[in-house]
């Protein structure tokens, strides 16, 4: 059994690139407080704070694979360099303009809850369903809820939500 603590960082990722999983997971461990403050400094849009985390982990990973040992850099910076990289990579991908519409998607379930009711957070449209007697007021409140829903979506979105209402495939919108 290797004695992790007392090697370097450096000694560590040649045991792990030699194969020893003991190794992979100490250094794992070891740097997951170091990936977690870099992530915390950044927001991707779109993203969780995790996605943004496991961005820094594959980062990390990426350390590992890439450093020499020969290299005058310690693996501490190397690491860093590679973490940051990989998170500043993916929030270029986030940024780009092909992917605004599905940063800026509104959830139409999410639009679609009464939060007052005891129920917890069941559809309002599964409410209307599961009901015997609809009640007008409830009709009115809906066509509410949907052209406040409606007027939230850009054309695009309206098209999609037409495609889907009317018994589309994914493939066929």
């Amino acid at each position: 059994m290797l004695n992790l603590r007392a090697m370097s960082d450096e000694k560590i990722v040649e045991h792990i690139r030699a194969g020893n999983k003991e190794s992979a997971a100490y250094l794992v461990e070891k740097y997951s407080s170091f990936v977690e403050s870099i992530a915390k400094k950044y927001y991707i849009p779109g993203a969780e704070h995790e996605d943004i985390v496991q961005e820094g982990l594959i980062g990390f990973y990426e350390a590992v694979k890439g450093y020499h040992s020969e290299s005058p850099l310690p693996f501490q910076n190397f690491a860093f360099y590679c973490i940051q990289k990989n998170i500043f990579d993916a929030i270029q991908m986030a940024s780009r303009q092909k992917r605004q519409a599905l940063n800026e998607a509104i959830s139409l379930d999410s639009l679609a809850f009464r939060e007052s009711d005891n129920e917890g957070r069941r559809r309002v449209i599964d409410q209307i369903i599961h009901q015997r007697n609809i009640n007008p007021e409830d009709t009115v409140v809906v066509k509410s809820m949907v052209k406040e829903i409606v007027s939230l979506l850009s054309k695009l979105e309206k098209k999609v939500m037409h495609g889907y209402l009317g018994g589309k495939s994914y493939q066929e919108i």
